[in-house]
């Protein structure tokens, strides 16, 4: 899949990981904190799984989730139910001349598996500041 950034920089998604968010979580509720807790394994498993320390969040929205009595372990919350993972080049370089092309870790969280991406990640994606935050690489 091909996309095109705000800027008119072309990139192309070379890898795709996709997970539930919630994967493991016996019992409970999520809350806030831990939902914060599970962002940051989502990310390291995301360097691990495509071996690049610089990745691009696009900010999970979370959403209250309604409860009858107070709830001792935190503020109930949840975030949306899919982990993406996805690893996009380009065939040029973002600053250094130098190297061969691009690459950016993008992490983001939706209701649904992909494909098709949804239009409101799809403007997401476009907004990405790619010559700020890709990684420039050499073959």
């Amino acid at each position: 899949m091909e996309l095109v950034l705000r800027d008119g920089i072309e990139v192309k998604i070379k890898e795709l990981h996709q997970w539930g968010t919630y994967n493991g979580l016996l019992e409970g509720l999520p809350t806030d904190k831990s939902n914060k807790r599970a962002i940051e394994r989502v990310i390291k498993r995301a360097q691990e799984m495509c071996y690049m320390d610089e990745y691009y969040l696009i900010e999970p929205k979370q959403t209250p989730i309604e409860v009858d009595k107070p709830y001792r372990f935190g503020t109930p919350m949840s975030l949306p139910p899919i982990v993406c993972v996805a690893e996009l080049w380009h065939h040029q370089p973002a600053r250094d001349e130098k190297m061969h092309a691009s690459s950016l870790l993008l992490i983001w969280f939706q209701k649904e598996y992909c494909f098709p991406l949804g239009d409101e990640i799809i403007e997401k994606f476009k907004m990405v500041d790619w010559k700020k935050h890709a990684l420039d690489f050499e073959y």
